[in-house]
């Protein structure tokens, strides 16, 4: 080995590739934001635990104006009990949102049904607006139909952005890799201010 350390550890291969680093090609790097500042529910497994959670976050914040949580279940949902009203238990006042764990549904309270302005009568392509028996809105939301509620939401902030992307790499580069590519980002919006500052 030419001008290797004296100290330096040598394997022999016998002549197997050896990539420094891998190299994330499609990720969701923005997304990771949301396991810092939302509330989690991934590792919970029943509505009760949900409602449970969204209850101790607002008690634990009670001057928030707006409540988020990430990673419910779909198959923990039964969409026949009004999961709307299961919101409502905890509070009308404000907007509760909830995205699931595969990020292809939401779950809210009445309160941002209001904002959104969804009724009824309002329909949507290429995606659900699952309602009750008196076809009112129930509080999920699938697909594209996510997008009217999403539209409601406050973004987060630079800050809180920059520091999801410091903790993120941090967290893959244990892995190996050295990079990713961010799958959505738009410019001029608080995930690219971000990168750029960073």
């Amino acid at each position: 080995m030419l001008n290797a350390d004296p100290n330096a550890r040598v394997e022999n291969l016998e002549g197997k590739c050896v990539l420094p680093a891998f190299f994330e090609a499609h990720a969701h790097i923005s997304a990771a934001v949301s396991t810092m500042y939302d509330i989690p529910l991934n590792d919970l497994g029943s509505t009760g635990e949900y409602i449970k959670a969204v209850k101790d976050y607002y008690a634990e914040n009670p001057d928030v104006t707006f409540i988020r949580g990430f990673g419910w279940k779909n198959t923990c949902i039964n969409t026949e009990k009004n999961p709307r009203a299961m919101l409502d238990s905890v509070t009308t006042s404000i907007p509760i949102f909830l995205s699931s764990e595969d990020c292809h549904s939401t779950w809210v309270n009445s309160k941002a049904i209001e904002l959104a302005g969804i009724t009824s009568e309002t329909s949507v392509e290429n995606g659900i607006i699952e309602k009750t028996e008196d076809g009112k809105p129930n509080g999920i939301f699938r697909d594209t139909a996510s997008a009217l509620i999403e539209s409601e939401c406050p973004d987060y902030s630079v800050d809180e952005y920059k520091a999801s992307f410091e903790q993120y790499f941090k967290d893959i580069y244990q892995y190996g890799f050295a990079g990713g590519l961010d799958a959505l980002v738009e410019i001029d919006t608080n995930n690219y201010t971000a990168y750029r500052q960073l």
